[in-house]
């Protein structure tokens, strides 16, 4: 009893002591900026640097051209994601002019493919703008309610591997947040880094939105984002470690792929790809990926020489149908010497649902061995439901299923209205067959400005070209 006392006179004394101190103490690790310069710095990095570990920066509305670097543990907080806009500009005093354009040209083309790109990223060194953001060796990072952006004009040679935000052995969550052009990646992530991004837009890319290349005791996680109108890939993963996750996402409106990786195996669920000009997902090399719970809609997924991911419990929706054709022909296309296991997916009105053939070449795993494991999955309305290309006819050749698969209708909400989802009386629900609790086709953030100048060429390559032939690389 006497100790109960004790401690609780101890306790009220130090609420009654102590709770002054520890307000005035919160109070004293944040710092504002306006852009007026009325707050504690005049500029961001200002406060950065001023800041003790733990600060949280409050960043008002307006434009900050600043290029901003953190190599401690601190908060960034916008206004909102479309009040507070952070841009890096070219701060070269020389312009990159047309001559100067059609010079390098000329060089380029004298040179191998690795000079050039060394090339390429000289010439954004000098004449380029540098991130937006920039986090090195430090944890406890977080960045929330901002737009960042990289502009600049450089735009020849093809896309730079540079990014609008670079994260190289830093522990970051990006929440609420906009990154919204860049010459080469919106999102770069190397080393040992521990990146969360949630509940963002990444769009407006040159090259790839998310570019992922952590060491395999680094993670990263993007969930219940929106990543579109990016030039060549939505995201792109390099990376072998076993904590890559890519869930509820919407990824749409790509040059090539939605979704690229090489010799990776991250966790695909929850996504729905629409949009993509050459594949939703594009697994390359000695993969061992878990593909669930996707809504592929006219967007297919290719397997490349040594793929043995897990494709399951996903939705394919091809366009067979369609008077406006995306040329995306394949539900999945299962190339060289792959060996995914496919099951319990739903095929709808695609022209050829599975697909396998050879790559073209005499590479190592090139060629194709005949097998695929399709068990419990449902064909319906395809042109084709397993295919395979046939020399003496160079064309496609229908190929018989396995045991073990469906040929029923699979009973969605709407379809003329592009709801997907099955419907609760569909004998698929409990059977676990098709996509289901996947993020939604429709946009959720508004289209900006920016997206405008890329929006455009995609949907144009989208519904012009002709897809690469079967046999060929299309990288």
């Amino acid at each position: 009893m006497i100790r109960r006392s004790s401690f609780l006179r101890a306790a009220l004394c130090s609420l009654v002591l102590c709770g002054p101190l520890a307000a005035d103490d919160e109070a004293s690790r944040i710092l504002h900026v306006q852009a007026d310069g009325s707050g504690d710095h005049a500029t961001i990095q200002g406060a950065i640097d001023a800041a003790e570990p733990g600060t949280t920066i409050r960043i008002g509305k307006g434009r900050f051209e600043e290029s901003l670097t953190i190599s401690k543990p601190v908060t960034l907080e916008g206004a909102a994601w479309d009040q507070t806009r952070i841009v890096s500009t070219s701060d070269s005093n020389e312009d990159l002019s047309p001559e100067v354009m059609q010079a390098l040209s000329r060089i380029a083309q004298e040179l191998d493919a690795e000079t050039q790109a060394k090339l390429r990223e000289a010439t954004v060194k000098v004449y380029a703008s540098k991130p937006a953001l920039a986090i090195r060796d430090t944890e406890d990072v977080a960045i929330r309610n901002l737009s960042l952006l990289r502009s600049e004009p450089v735009r020849q040679g093809g896309f730079v591997s540079s990014g609008a935000v670079e994260i190289e052995d830093a522990g970051v969550t990006i929440e609420g947040c906009a990154v919204l052009e860049s010459p080469g990646t919106g999102i770069a992530a190397a080393g040992e880094s521990h990146v969360s991004v949630r509940n963002c837009l990444i769009a407006n890319s040159w090259g790839k939105g998310v570019a992922i290349s952590v060491a395999e005791a680094g993670s990263f996680e993007i969930v219940d984002s929106e990543i579109r109108n990016n030039r060549y890939s939505g995201i792109s993963i390099g990376s072998p470690s076993p904590e890559i996750r890519v869930q509820r996402c919407r990824i749409n409106l790509t040059g090539w792929h939605g979704i690229r990786y090489d010799s990776s195996r991250p966790l695909i669920e929850g996504n729905s790809f629409q949009s993509t000009v050459v594949s939703g997902i594009y697994a390359s090399g000695v993969t061992a990926a878990t593909v669930r719970n996707n809504l592929f809609l006219n967007s297919g997924m290719s397997c490349w020489f040594q793929c043995g991911d897990t494709i399951e419990a996903n939705t394919f929706v091809g366009d067979r149908h369609e008077k406006l054709k995306t040329g995306i022909a394949q539900g999945v296309q299962v190339l060289g010497a792959s060996n995914p296991t496919i099951h319990r997916n739903i095929f709808v009105s695609c022209k050829n649902a599975v697909y396998t053939g050879d790559i073209g070449g005499d590479r190592p795993h090139s060629k194709a061995s005949g097998t695929v494991q399709l068990v419990e999955n449902d064909f319906w309305d395809n042109e084709r439901n397993l295919a395979r290309y046939d020399a003496e006819t160079e064309g496609m050749v229908s190929v018989p299923l396995p045991e073990g698969n469906r040929d029923e209708q699979p009973q969605f909400v709407d379809e003329e209205q592009k709801n997907f989802a099955l419907s609760p009386d569909s004998p698929f629900v409990e059977a676990g067959i098709g996509a289901r609790d996947f993020a939604p086709v429709a946009r959720i953030w508004p289209l900006q400005p920016e997206e405008e100048r890329m929006a455009a060429p995609i949907m144009d390559r989208l519904f012009s070209i002709q897809p690469p032939a079967s046999d060929q690389d299309a990288r």
